[in-house]
């Protein structure tokens, strides 16, 4: 049986100074701590978002003007399938059929970044695509996890099994 635990930020905790709500769940099993293990890489993973010539990154636990998300959106790579290393080259070609996927399904969307500890994937922000076909366009990527924001909280969520792995309220604020 997985072993569910939570935590939310309290006042002494140091994401609790930026408004941040999160729950981690780890649905692993003890011999199976991969999922926990991914959680604390998708905490300090980042993302990046282009605004006309400005380029601004978030990740579940930065907070950034709201404006950005107020449209719900995933985050889909088709690079390195089930975390499994591929090269640069391959990973190219995975994405270039994902984003010829999502011309086909006619989504709105822009070329993202994801980074972390020196690690980058390039990517798509998808907007206004419902997590049900999000996480139907990471499984045919073979992904381990889509991220995904529905412009109230933000969620990892593990496209095979469809558990959340990390989710974050979105407490932004708005900036002038």
């Amino acid at each position: 049986m997985p072993i569910i635990s939570e935590r939310i930020a309290q006042a002494d905790d140091p994401i609790y100074s930026s408004g941040l709500t999160m729950t981690l769940i780890n649905h692993s099993t003890p011999k199976e701590e991969k999922e926990f293990d991914l959680v604390e890489v998708y905490k300090r993973n980042k993302f990046l978002i282009k605004d006309n010539t400005e380029d601004i990154w978030f990740s579940i636990e930065e907070q950034i003007d709201k404006k950005y998300f107020e449209i719900p959106f995933a985050i889909i790579t088709a690079w390195n399938p089930m975390n499994e290393s591929f090269s640069k080259d391959a990973n190219i070609c995975f994405n270039n059929k994902l984003e010829e996927q999502l011309r086909a399904l006619k989504y709105a969307y822009k070329k993202s970044i994801g980074k972390c500890d020196g690690h980058s994937e390039e990517s798509f922000i998808v907007y206004r695509i419902s997590k049900k076909d999000a996480l139907k366009l990471g499984r045919e990527f073979k992904q381990y996890s889509i991220f995904y924001n529905d412009t109230r909280n933000f969620e990892y969520i593990e496209c095979e099994s469809e558990n959340i792995l990390l989710k974050a309220s979105i407490t932004t604020v708005e900036k002038n």
